[in-house]
């Protein structure tokens, strides 16, 4: 996906664009501290300028469909019967958008996923 800086000044605009069309904007405003000089721009097309961007990570194990009622009539105890098997992999989303595959994992009693695959910006498996 490339990024094209559009304005100069304070804050940058970029676009994002996939298949050559526009699929968001988002403006960085350069912060310069009180001893700090101002850098320079960065070039068009670099991705550092997103390492700091906080992205929301998912891990899913298994989806399941419920009609309301059952929903509401859920109670501690509840077994809700997933579309995977146990020990199949974990899907890894960022912002709703699968990435990875894993599998869970036990550290320290607390849960992790363990990176196993890659997926390719299509979806297809990497290689």
């Amino acid at each position: 996906m490339p990024i094209e800086q559009i304005t100069p000044g304070d804050s940058d605009a970029y676009v994002l664009e996939a298949e050559c069309a526009p699929h968001a904007w988002f403006w960085a405003r350069r912060h310069h501290g009180p001893t700090q000089a101002p850098s320079a721009p960065l070039p068009a097309g670099s991705m550092k300028v997103l390492y700091d961007v906080e992205l929301s990570l998912t891990v899913e194990i298994g989806r399941t469909r419920l009609l309301m009622r059952d929903v509401m009539n859920l109670v501690p105890g509840a077994v809700l019967e997933l579309d995977r098997s146990a020990g199949s992999p974990a899907d890894i989303l960022v912002n709703g958008r699968i990435i990875a595959r894993g599998e869970v994992v036990v550290v320290d009693e607390d849960y992790a996923v363990r990176v196993t695959e890659i997926l390719s910006p299509e979806g297809e498996d990497a290689p």
